[in-house]
């Protein structure tokens, strides 16, 4: 993406899809929290990086090869109507992944990349958090908390 330091400054020259888990839907009911969640994660990550709402999208990954009752829309179908409207670059943002895995390293950074170049866009995945140590500082704090000590105390 150039020199453009963070998604909030290449705002203008691109659209930023987050990305979560497909579910079929006969395995989400009406009261499960998973869409409203993914979605609300994606607007708040969207708001806290000056993201308007026509720069960014929301699209589900991994359904079964047909695609027939899942959550959508895809993120393949995304990029299409991103293409149609002429955007020729994009960034991934797998919201609901937060590690590298088979459906980052391999669904997003080879099959869905090739499937945006075709299209005429280039696609690039912001990294998961992985081991790093926010995550590792955040996991710890969640868990000494759940044990009932304090922020300062060692597990």
């Amino acid at each position: 993406m150039g020199t453009t330091t963070g998604l909030a400054g290449a705002q203008s020259s691109c659209h930023v899809v987050f990305t979560a888990h497909s579910l079929p839907l006969d395995r989400v009911s009406e009261s499960d929290p998973y869409q409203a969640q993914v979605w609300t994660t994606a607007h708040r990550v969207a708001r806290r990086l000056g993201l308007p709402p026509a720069v960014w999208s929301l699209a589900y990954q991994g359904a079964a090869v047909n695609g027939d009752g899942w959550l959508g829309p895809s993120a393949e179908s995304i990029l299409a109507v991103l293409a149609e409207q002429g955007t020729s670059r994009v960034v991934v943002c797998p919201i609901g992944f937060v590690l590298d895995q088979v459906e980052t390293l391999y669904d997003l950074d080879i099959v869905l990349r090739e499937h945006a170049c075709k299209l005429g866009i280039e696609l690039v995945r912001a990294r998961a958090l992985n081991d790093g140590p926010h995550m590792v500082e955040t996991l710890a704090g969640l868990v000494r908390r759940w044990l009932g000590g304090t922020e300062g105390e060692a597990i």
